[in-house]
């Protein structure tokens, strides 16, 4: 029986701008031929104004699905019918999929079977004995009266002050919320003129660490609330973050420095 005829390829694509130098089409369109697939891959410019007709323009062409590029992985998602549980957690999308009853699904690849270790709620617990969850917890109870302390001082600052059990060296970090974007991803979008949304860090210490226990020690409120400035911003100049007020920051440390060789 002779082969039926059929010159209808199926579409996907990627949108994004600049796209001129994205070799996504070619490895694509590879994988498609080795494994039998009369399919095409379109590497398509689309303006930040343009998106929406881009994906109607999608949806009306019977497109299979296509990537997102910047600068689209977060603006794609209003214009989408849903997300699957890796763009809801990382709160972008790389990948919009169109589903048998027509809907589209935005998904996200960029780090899948990764957890970002600056996440606040990233949970340990599993790899901890009974023993020493128990020891974790009475060394959070006993802290109770510092994360107090540095939520007063910190303030605004941040979302929330917490002991944290999976630092070693450093005496602190600042962590990010579970809907929070992680700093890379920020910058990143920052950088291609994307509004992003306001977020706060989660301050988490480390209560064996030296620096931690004089500052708990400390009688001062006012050079606790300096160190703790202190600290909270070399958190994040080691996270690869900026500083809102450098300036600041020099006079705390000149003023330590000045302190210390007394």
């Amino acid at each position: 029986m002779p082969k039926v005829l059929n010159f209808k390829q199926e579409l996907t694509a990627c949108f994004g701008q600049p796209v001129s130098e994205n070799p996504t089409q070619a490895m694509v369109e590879a994988a498609y031929r080795h494994h039998g697939l009369d399919w095409r891959y379109l590497t398509i410019e689309v303006a930040p104004d343009d998106l929406a007709a881009a994906v109607a323009g999608a949806r009306s062409m019977g497109f299979r699905g296509f990537n997102c590029t910047i600068p689209h992985k977060i603006a794609v998602i209003e214009h989408l019918d849903g997300l699957g549980e890796s763009a809801a957690l990382m709160g972008a999308v790389n990948c919009a999929v169109r589903q048998d009853d027509g809907q589209w699904i935005g998904e996200n690849t960029d780090g899948k079977g990764f957890v970002d270790v600056a996440r606040g709620d990233l949970d340990l617990g599993k790899l901890d004995s009974e023993e020493d969850k128990r020891a974790q917890e009475e060394v959070a109870k006993d802290k109770e009266g510092l994360v107090e302390r540095l939520k007063g001082a910190l303030g605004d600052s941040v979302a929330d002050v917490r002991v944290s059990h999976r630092l070693t060296d450093s005496p602190a970090i600042l962590a990010i919320g579970e809907q929070d974007l992680g700093l890379q991803m920020r910058q990143i979008l920052e950088a291609s003129g994307q509004k992003v949304p306001e977020s706060k860090p989660i301050f988490e210490f480390n209560p064996s660490h030296p620096l931690i226990e004089k500052l708990d020690n400390e009688q001062s409120e006012d050079r606790f609330a300096e160190l703790s400035h202190i600290l909270f911003d070399q958190a994040a100049l080691a996270a690869g973050d900026s500083l809102k007020d450098p300036a600041a920051y020099v006079r705390r440390l000149n003023k330590l420095l000045v302190e210390l060789s007394v």
